[in-house]
């Protein structure tokens, strides 16, 4: 209607996830796995992936965009994420586990 503004993109969100970078770091691949609660249409992929970083960054991003459907307010976000940390070579660590959680808005 007349006076309301609304953008393609409006209807999406996105989690950031950020990780130190060191010399231990640097060369790792990281998999993502709910482990329990609701992420809404926030889907991870299976697999290794590498975080994006800048030479000399201290910190590598991780983004997870989904399509939530709001238009107005971000729809709540409460799930448990389990990350492993593996070698390109194939040598896989301990996997770690996140809870992630957001009223919405």
């Amino acid at each position: 209607s007349k006076g309301e503004w609304t953008a393609s993109c409006d209807d999406t969100g996105a989690l950031y996830l950020v990780m130190p970078v060191d010399r231990e770091t640097k060369d790792l691949v990281f998999s993502f796995r709910l482990l329990s609660g609701t992420a809404d249409e926030l889907r991870f992929e299976e697999g290794f992936f590498q975080g994006v970083t800048r030479e000399g960054a201290k910190f590598m991003r991780f983004v997870f965009p989904w399509v939530d459907g709001a238009f107005e307010h971000q729809k709540p976000l409460d799930f448990i994420l389990e990350i492993t940390p593996a070698r390109k070579s194939g040598l896989i660590g301990t996997p770690v586990t996140i809870v992630i959680s957001d009223p919405g808005r």
